[in-house]
């Protein structure tokens, strides 16, 4: 039985800004959390490396929106897969052929330093199970990191 009936669900969690931003340029870690597919059951402490982030990609979803005094924010799509050991259908340390793939995807408005459509540029994710709350070997949810950085549309264009 799954801890919570969460179904496939992605929350955002926080958008956290890298210290050092410029009016040009900002780093973000986009923090998320995501409950796996039919809430099935991923191994909690994994010796092989899964839970595995892969595949990052973003896409900005149109222009920037104004905020009002000269502040504005960009819709990006954060995607990538998702790759855990279903402990029902092997067990945990488990070959291979016991994982399972989902896709996941984030979408977040992220401020921006201008109306110009920005450049955003992947530069990592990482994924980590979280906890079970029901004292179980294993857990249906994930917490997801995206990093990315932003470049001002009038920037990128003007090199």
């Amino acid at each position: 039985m799954a801890c919570n009936k969460q179904n496939g669900k992605t929350y955002y969690n926080s958008l956290t800004p890298y210290p050092g931003a410029t009016a040009a340029s900002a780093s973000y870690l986009l923090d998320a959390t995501h409950y796996t597919c039919g809430n099935k059951q991923m191994c909690i402490n994994s010796a092989e490396g899964f839970p595995l982030a892969s595949n990052f990609d973003i896409q900005v979803l149109g222009a920037p929106r104004s905020l009002g005094d000269n502040l504005y924010c960009c819709d990006i799509r954060c995607i990538c897969d998702l790759t855990y050991q279903q402990i029902y259908r092997c067990g945990c340390g488990c070959s291979n052929s016991c994982l399972e793939t989902e896709k996941i995807i984030v979408t977040k408005c992220i401020p921006c330093p201008s109306a110009d459509v920005p450049t955003v540029t992947p530069v990592g994710v990482s994924a980590s199970p979280v906890g079970s709350t029901c004292g179980c070997p294993s857990t249906n949810m994930v917490d997801v990191e995206f990093a990315f950085t932003v470049e001002s549309g009038a920037a990128a264009a003007g090199e």
